[in-house]
C-alpha cells in the first residue's frame, strides 16, 4: 500500500487517497486540473452552468423528462413500501439485502414516520393512512432508550410535523409533542 507522510507532526504515514498518485504540493496550480472520467462535466469546472436555465424550451424539455420519470419513481416507492409493510411494518429499518427488520433507532417506527410525507406527496394516501393508524395505535416514546438526537429530530420529529402539516391530523401533532 502506498503511503505518504502527513503534513503535521509525527503522525504515522497515511494510505494514499484512492485516486491520488502522490500528495498535492501546497503550491499546486489547479487551473490545469483535469477531472477523472475524461471530460465529463468539464463544463462545470470553472463554476459555470453551461445551460440557459431560463430558456422556455429547456424548461419544457426538463419538465417533460421529469414527468416521464415520475411514474418510475412512484413505482419504486410502491415497491419499497410494499417490502417494508410485509417485512418490517412499524420497525425502524428494513435491511434490503437480508430482508431483516431491526429497531436500532429506539423502536419508534423511524422508517414509517420518516416516509409519511413522501407517501402523501406521491398521492399514496391509502398507505399514508395505514401509517397514520400505526402511529395513532402503536407509536410510543415511553421506552425508547439511547438514540441520536439529530436523527430523532430530523426523521421522527420532522416526519411527524410534516405529516401533521400536510394532513392536518392532530394525531401527528400529539405524538410530536410527546416526543419533543
Amino acid at each position: 500500500m502506498e503511503t505518504h507522510a502527513p503534513a503535521c507532526g509525527d503522525l504515522p504515514p497515511m494510505p494514499m487517497y484512492p485516486y491520488m498518485t502522490s500528495p498535492v504540493p501546497a503550491d499546486y496550480d489547479f487551473k490545469g486540473y483535469e477531472p477523472l472520467g475524461g471530460s465529463r462535466f468539464a463544463e462545470y469546472k470553472d463554476g459555470d452552468a453551461p445551460y440557459d436555465l431560463t430558456s422556455k424550451s429547456l424548461i419544457r424539455q426538463s419538465d417533460e423528462l421529469a414527468r416521464s420519470r415520475r411514474v418510475h419513481v412512484k413505482n419504486a416507492m410502491k415497491h419499497i413500501w410494499s417490502a417494508y409493510k410485509e417485512k418490517a411494518f412499524g420497525r425502524d429499518e428494513l435491511h434490503p439485502i437480508s430482508g431483516r427488520a431491526t429497531s436500532n433507532w429506539g423502536g419508534m417506527g423511524t422508517t414509517l414516520v420518516d416516509s409519511l410525507d413522501t407517501l402523501w406527496l406521491m398521492g399514496m394516501k391509502d398507505e399514508f393512512w395505514e401509517g397514520r393508524d400505526w402511529v395513532r395505535d402503536h407509536l410510543s416514546h415511553d421506552h425508547v432508550g439511547a438514540v441520536s438526537g439529530f436523527e430523532t429530530t430530523i426523521r421522527s420529529l420532522g416526519g411527524l410535523l410534516a405529516a401533521y402539516d400536510l394532513s392536518g391530523d392532530d394525531v401527528f401533532l400529539e405524538k410530536a409533542d410527546d416526543l419533543g
